[in-house]
């Protein structure tokens, strides 16, 4: 706080008692969330990114900033927060154009429209048990909003992982930090709310494949007769057809896309498209 900003991988963020100063373990939270990103395509294709609870802004500019077909939103319940996040979003100069700072709790920042929508959710939530010994630079100085969640510290963490499966995509994921000692309540938590985890398609050459999943903490396998794989390019089914059997098939339209980004108001809450002998406009948020 005396210097007034802090390095947060590769960025120069603005940070005062308004926010959480990063921690670098938060900086391994980034990393695992960029390898999930990539694993659902977010290298080659626009993804959507939704980090909960975003203070300075460390991680949701961190995606923007290096994974450049990233759109994210930025929520945090705090309107100084967001003020600060703001200001480093404008300290970014082109990223900060894909991400949008709102104000909200949690989930019920975002507009309705993204429900379903979202490939990566993030978020460093508050997690520290309430009477929890903090360091007196901690407890005296840094925001305690952002600091306490209830007796065990889990009380938003549980929240988050109960409301995600509704905004993510199928197969979108999920990444949050928290304390070591509450990996298996949320690990539980999670195999509450999410169908299944750690789903792979097998023998897909055979006449009788399989698919094997991760459901309640069991391992269960089903054995079928055909796999209908309607999970999308990125899906985990292409991954899984042998390289000699995969017959691919694309066509190549003479136009492209002109995208125009206005900094405006939503006229809508709603996508719009407009329909035309040439061709199609749309009108996204």
């Amino acid at each position: 706080y005396v210097l007034g900003s802090w390095g947060f991988r590769t960025l120069d963020l603005m940070v005062d008692p308004r926010v959480l100063i990063p921690r670098p373990e938060t900086e391994s939270v980034v990393e695992v969330a960029l390898e999930e990103l990539d694993a659902l395509g977010g290298s080659e294709r626009p993804t959507r990114v939704v980090d909960l609870g975003t203070g300075s802004g460390a991680i949701a500019l961190s995606i923007a900033v290096e994974r450049v077909r990233t759109e994210v939103w930025a929520t945090d319940a705090s309107e100084d927060a967001l003020a600060v996040a703001r200001a480093n979003i404008a300290g970014i100069g082109r990223p900060g154009a894909r991400v949008r700072a709102v104000p909200g709790d949690w989930f019920a920042a975002l507009p309705a429209h993204l429900r379903g929508t979202v490939d990566l959710v993030v978020s460093n939530p508050p997690y520290v048990a309430e009477g929890a010994d903090l360091p007196t630079e901690v407890a005296s100085w840094e925001p305690v909003d952002a600091l306490w969640s209830g007796p065990d510290g889990t009380v938003d963490l549980v929240r988050i992982v109960a409301a995600a499966p509704d905004w993510l995509v199928p197969h979108g994921a999920l990444v949050c930090e928290l304390s070591p000692e509450q990996a298996e309540t949320m690990l539980d938590a999670a195999n509450e709310h999410f169908e299944a985890a750690e789903v792979s398609v097998h023998d897909l050459e055979t006449e009788r494949p399989l698919i094997r999943y991760r459901h309640e903490g069991r391992d269960e396998e089903l054995e079928c007769d055909v796999i209908a794989g309607c999970d999308g390019f990125h899906g985990i089914c292409r991954q899984s057809i042998p390289a000699g059997v995969l017959s691919e098939f694309s066509r190549e339209y003479p136009f492209g896309w002109l995208g125009i980004l206005a900094a405006v108001a939503p006229s809508s809450d709603e996508l719009v498209y407009a329909h035309h002998e040439r061709g199609f406009a749309l009108l996204s948020l």
